[in-house]
């Protein structure tokens, strides 16, 4: 099967956060790497990352550019701003 360019980028967002989120650093290091890793790759745009065990977010972003996941106790808010087009 022939994979589309929305799974080829999601994979690779998902392999950042992981490669980042077993960096050992602390929650805002994490998100730092994150966004630089995704802001500096060829799925363009600009990008944001929140990383920790509690938060709360209200956003805008680009369709089909948003992970949510959860990793030992750490939560990973990913995502392309909307402007960003």
């Amino acid at each position: 099967k022939q994979k589309t360019a929305y799974e080829i980028h999601r994979r690779l967002e998902f392999r950042r956060v992981l490669d980042s989120l077993w960096s050992g650093k602390v929650e805002k290091d994490i998100a730092t790497l994150v966004k630089r890793a995704m802001d500096a790759s060829e799925v363009g745009g600009t990008w944001h990352c929140v990383v920790g065990q509690d938060f709360g977010a209200s956003l805008c972003f680009d369709n089909k550019h948003l992970m949510f996941l959860k990793a030992d106790e750490k939560h990973v808010l990913l995502f392309r701003s909307y402007d960003s087009l």
